[in-house]
């Protein structure tokens, strides 16, 4: 499959629509959610059309939710300054509702997952376009691992070319935004942001390390290093994502209310 947070580069230009960026950068990562609770990347039903409106939108809403209401300013607080200013104001924008925008979170959480699921289409041994099209099964590299898949370099090829787009993509963005001022209490020291983003990628690295080596034990063959790798990253995604709930809740207790609102202006008229 290609990378998961590769995924958001084939569903952030739908903004141009009037989506909603994050539902849509959710949604796109939908399809996956269900490897990261078992821990395997066997369960494929957040890639099918049922598991669409059964497991993909209601788990995108359920991790949008935690974004904005727990994870969101805690972790701008680990980014540099420079991108704080800019990334404030998009933060302060989200809201869930009235009705109208939550339907609208809905659908963009909805064409978000089917960017997934197309592009997956096109990457896996057994998707729609791989099936219809014997062309993308044939070989076409040898390796220690074996025969690299017309579907299978399209499938790395698109995970670079994905993550390039997103990384670029930010980059351009960022120098054409204005800066706005941020809360002082969403400042932390350059020392104290490495610490906290050293520690948690250490650990959660380290154990998902354990995990992989447990899940695919004996390493006795080269062809058992892919899956490793595999086992490996869901579950250091997974537990990546459980330090950050837990890092922000800590967070969230020396700072309490973020980004209060600010106070309605006084509209009396003096005489």
């Amino acid at each position: 499959m290609p990378f998961t947070l590769s995924h958001p580069a084939a569903a952030v230009p739908f903004t141009r629509w009037g989506l909603v960026l994050s539902a849509l950068i959710v949604g796109s990562l939908s399809p996956d959610f269900i490897y990261f609770i078992f821990l395997s990347p066997q369960y494929h039903a957040g890639h099918t059309f049922i598991g669409l409106f059964i497991l993909d939108i209601p788990m995108g809403l359920v991790v949008l939710w935690i974004f904005h209401k727990i994870l969101k300013y805690p972790i701008l607080s680990l980014f540099p300054i420079t991108h704080q200013h800019c990334l404030m104001p998009v933060a302060n924008r989200f809201h869930f509702f009235p009705l109208p925008h939550f339907l609208l979170i809905v659908f963009s959480l909805f064409i978000g997952a089917l960017t997934h699921i197309a592009w997956d289409a096109v990457t896996h041994f057994n998707g729609w376009v791989v099936v219809q099209l014997p062309i993308l099964s044939a070989p076409l590299i040898e390796t220690p691992q074996g025969t690299l898949k017309v579907y299978k370099v399209l499938q790395y090829g698109s995970t670079f070319l994905g993550a390039a787009l997103l990384f670029y993509g930010y980059i351009s963005w960022l120098k054409q935004t204005p800066k706005a001022p941020i809360r002082q209490k969403l400042l932390l020291s350059t020392q104290t942001q490495w610490f906290i983003l050293v520690l948690m990628g250490l650990s959660s690295g380290f154990v998902a390390m354990i995990y992989g080596f447990v899940s695919v034990a004996p390493l006795t063959h080269f062809r058992l290093v892919y899956p490793f790798i595999v086992q490996t990253v869901v579950a250091g995604i997974s537990l990546l994502f459980i330090e950050l709930i837990i890092y922000s809740i800590l967070w969230h207790s020396q700072n309490p209310n973020p980004n209060p609102q600010p106070p309605l202006p006084n509209l009396t008229h003096k005489k």
